[in-house]
């Protein structure tokens, strides 16, 4: 089995968490993806898919309006990357040379 990328562990283990019901858990493991995930730059999905991820978690915790603004800066970067709200590809599509 191939080694996980780092960004894909905290990814695996945020989802779980948010399977759990585990909130904080989800956010810590979202929040830590997406900090990797901005080195990787704006053109590389898994920065929104993250932004996106994290916000949905905050919505699980009536955090509406960080919700809200992770996901309209998601779509900002979206629009300006690809002139539309096309959602972003599976984070697990992708290489990195980040491993854990």
């Amino acid at each position: 089995m191939a080694e996980l990328t780092i960004y894909e562990k905290y990814a695996k283990e945020g989802e779980a968490a948010i399977n759990a019901g585990n909130y904080r858990e989800a956010e810590a493991c979202w929040y830590t993806a997406m900090k990797i995930a901005e080195y990787f730059g704006e053109h590389d999905p898994r920065l929104t898919e993250s932004m996106e991820r994290l916000a949905a978690v905050y919505s699980h915790m009536e955090r509406v309006r960080e919700a809200e603004k992770l996901k309209a800066n998601a779509n900002k970067i979206k629009t300006r990357i690809t002139g539309t709200n096309l959602p972003p590809l599976s984070p697990m599509n992708h290489v990195s040379s980040m491993h854990v």
